[in-house]
């Protein structure tokens, strides 16, 4: 009798656990295109994020670029960033400086650029660590 009810009551709980799945619902962050910016040393990946990009075409014609990046450390960083950009068929046609941005602790940076030419369609963003 005891083992019966063992079998009842675990029979309950696992017919309790079921029922219509509800996934997890993702927590709301900035929609981001990671593949638009790329982190070219390894560190870099663990101490910042990017909280959004986006791009928009100037009246002028030309191409704007605009990168918002959060430092999760307690420390002020620097680092370099590239900007290329990319013509309709994947081909670069400009290709920005390295600049140098302070990126201040636990804070998020904004960072815009505009194409030089109205040729531009895409871009990519280069972020390297200056001491590396």
């Amino acid at each position: 009798m005891a083992r019966g009810a063992v079998t009842l009551v675990v029979g309950l709980v696992l017919l309790g656990g079921c029922g219509p799945f509800r996934p997890i619902e993702p927590q709301s962050r900035p929609v981001q295109d990671d593949s638009l910016v790329t982190f070219l040393d390894l560190p870099l990946a663990t101490w910042l994020r990017i909280a959004g990009n986006q791009s928009q075409r100037l009246d002028s014609g030309l191409l704007q670029a605009r990168l918002r990046i959060e430092n999760f450390l307690d420390t002020d960083r620097w680092v370099d960033i590239q900007v290329v950009f990319r013509d309709k068929d994947g081909f670069e046609v400009e290709k920005t400086n390295w600049e140098p941005i302070i990126l201040h602790r636990r804070r998020v940076t904004e960072y815009q650029i505009n194409s030089l030419s109205p040729k531009p369609v895409d871009y990519r963003i280069l972020v390297r660590d200056p001491r590396g």
